[in-house]
């Protein structure tokens, strides 16, 4: 198996809970929108993308971008 170093998160990754899937009220499934196939009892996540600019006190700016999946452990 050769492995790869990615330099940017996937484009999407496909959850298959293991007890199933249970979807709250306030989720509103959307799949049909897609252009994509989504199979069955499976959630699409993509990453959320966040753009800032920080300014120094020399008066420079920079502008930091930050890409990650919003997942958290129980």
């Amino acid at each position: 198996m050769e492995w790869m170093k990615l330099s940017y998160p996937l484009a999407l990754i496909l959850l298959k809970p293991n007890g199933g899937l249970q979807i709250s009220s306030a989720f509103v499934d959307r799949r049909d929108r897609h252009k994509i196939q989504v199979p069955d009892r499976q959630i699409p996540l993509t990453p959320c993308t966040v753009k800032f600019v920080v300014s120094m006190a020399d008066g420079r700016k920079f502008s930091i971008g930050r890409q990650q999946y919003a997942l958290t452990g129980r």
